[in-house]
């Protein structure tokens, strides 16, 4: 539609909160925007676990959307994670090569950029090509206590 304008919202999802426009449970992404912008048309473009916190992307743009999250078009997502333990050079590589869940799935070849490390706690950042149901908790043999999400649009045409 010529002259249609979109919108377009950038929240910062807290833990505790579902990715989702309605809960009939648990507070939403929606429940967080002032009643004079909700819509029905509104939609994240991605999704973040109910215990995660991160950047979102609301929009009521189809096209974009589709762009963001299509693995045609290569958006990769980077999320930093604090886990219970240590992280090493074999957690790079296994990232690296693609990691393998119990059930045989393999996820495409990853990037884990090794922040800090100690016995008790590391930092990283890992940055993925694709989104496999709650694939970054279990890409860590380590247990995630925290994590955040920021995406990489600069990959994204717009036309």
């Amino acid at each position: 539609m010529q002259g249609y304008k979109h919108t377009y919202l950038m929240l910062h999802k807290p833990n505790g909160v579902v990715t989702a426009s309605k809960d009939k449970d648990l507070p939403t992404i929606m429940d967080l925007l002032p009643p004079d912008i909700q819509s029905d048309q509104l939609y994240a473009v991605g999704r973040l676990d109910r215990d995660t916190t991160g950047l979102l992307l609301l929009t009521d743009n189809g096209p974009l959307g589709f762009q963001l999250l299509h693995p045609q078009y290569h958006v990769n997502k980077s999320y930093q994670v604090v886990v219970n333990g240590l992280l090493t050079p074999d957690h790079i590589r296994q990232f690296k090569e693609g990691i393998v869940f119990i059930d045989g799935t393999t996820c495409k070849p990853a990037k884990l950029e090794i922040l800090a490390a100690n016995p008790t706690e590391s930092r990283a950042s890992i940055t993925i090509s694709e989104g496999k149901f709650h694939q970054v908790k279990k890409c860590s043999s380590q247990s995630v206590s925290r994590w955040s999400l920021s995406n990489e649009f600069s990959s994204v045409i717009l036309r």
